[in-house]
């Protein structure tokens, strides 16, 4: 997960394994961004994320996709995990697939986390 949100705004509460490099620092830092794997996008509300995912579909990251809702909607489903808790609860979190397959069917085995949900950035208007 690519967290696009400034460095001040983690305070809000991070998704654990996520790699922040804020909006406007994006372009210049690529070669930190996997281009053989999907890039999940997330910044507060998915406004952001969703011109990042736009941005990095063409520049070639055709697996780049936008967590609508943002953080935002992932908080409220999940407890929210501020840095300082991060590490003492780790090992408890459970994580949730909230990828959608081709056909619209959730991925066998894992939990839905309801509130938020993945759109590609060659979807957004």
């Amino acid at each position: 997960m690519l967290d696009v949100r400034e460095p001040e705004e983690l305070a809000d509460g991070v998704i654990p394994g996520s790699v922040n490099i804020p909006m406007g620092a994006v372009e210049r830092r690529l070669h930190e961004i996997p281009n053989d794997r999907e890039i999940v996008v997330i910044c507060h509300i998915g406004e952001r994320s969703a011109y990042v995912a736009k941005k990095l579909n063409a520049l070639g990251y055709d697996r780049a996709l936008n967590l609508s809702g943002g953080v935002d909607a992932w908080l409220r489903t999940m407890d929210a995990i501020s840095p300082s808790d991060l590490h003492a609860r780790a090992a408890s979190l459970k994580l949730f697939d909230i990828r959608k397959d081709p056909d619209d069917r959730q991925i066998p085995g894992s939990p839905r986390a309801e509130g938020a949900a993945l759109e590609t950035g060659n979807e957004l208007p």
